[in-house]
């Protein structure tokens, strides 16, 4: 799933991590560092939780950070998050729904793991 969304147009990369910050699986193109990807990745999920925790309101189902070169994608699917990577210029409508589809059966994958 993570190696066939990291295909798609616009798509820089992507990974899954766990919300304390291990990699569980990627495809990141050669100038995204796992580990980086990771720990940014677990440190605004934590951080992104504990801002909504003060309005009694914790659940994250997709975070999106608009950067300068690039967007962000976070998308919770069980005990780990989904993480894409894209370029400045994607049209995000399209890269949501890729990203919601493959959340989808990341989620599925994950039930029949457990």
């Amino acid at each position: 799933v993570v190696i066939e969304l990291a295909k798609a147009s616009g798509v820089r990369g992507c990974a899954v991590v766990t919300e304390d910050g291990m990699m569980v699986a990627s495809a990141l193109q050669g100038r995204f560092e796992p580990d980086v990807v990771a720990g940014l990745a677990s440190f605004v999920i934590a951080t992104t939780r504990r801002a909504m925790a003060h309005d009694r309101e914790d659940r994250l189902d997709r975070f999106v950070v608009h950067a300068t070169h690039g967007k962000l994608v976070l998308s919770d699917i069980g005990h780990a998050f989904l993480i894409v990577i894209t370029d400045q210029f994607v049209h995000l409508d399209l890269v949501l729904r890729i990203v919601d589809d493959a959340t989808a059966r990341l989620k599925v994958l994950a039930r029949m793991d457990a």
